[in-house]
């Protein structure tokens, strides 16, 4: 979920390749998500979720930084508190990313 969000935030804040690369993510684990579609496994490189957490991260930094925004119209109808919110559950996603990564090391 983190992904997508942190794709729609680069994409609507015009950043093409960090958009690029976060759907590239979406899409190699959508693949191994579809290797074996009867397994509650999927075989993933750890690479992945390293550079999941690295492009999440990033995103963040801009959120945080009030630089990007999902709704760049300039007015005050509130989305600063709505980005602040997507960001501390993205940090949240970051966290079960790294738990992922520990127990594959």
């Amino acid at each position: 979920m983190a992904l997508a969000q942190a794709a729609k935030y680069a994409s609507t804040n015009s950043d093409p390749r960090t958009t690029d690369h976060l759907l590239d993510l979406i899409t190699e684990l959508g693949s191994a998500a579809l290797e074996d579609p009867d397994s509650a496994e999927a075989p993933l490189a750890v690479g992945i979720l390293d550079e999941a957490v690295q492009l999440i991260e990033h995103v963040i930094s801009h959120i945080a930084e009030g630089s990007w925004t999902l709704c760049p119209c300039g007015e005050d109808h509130g989305q600063q508190a709505l980005d602040t919110k997507v960001a501390e559950t993205m940090r949240g996603d970051v966290d079960l990313l790294r738990q992922l990564r520990a127990k594959a090391a």
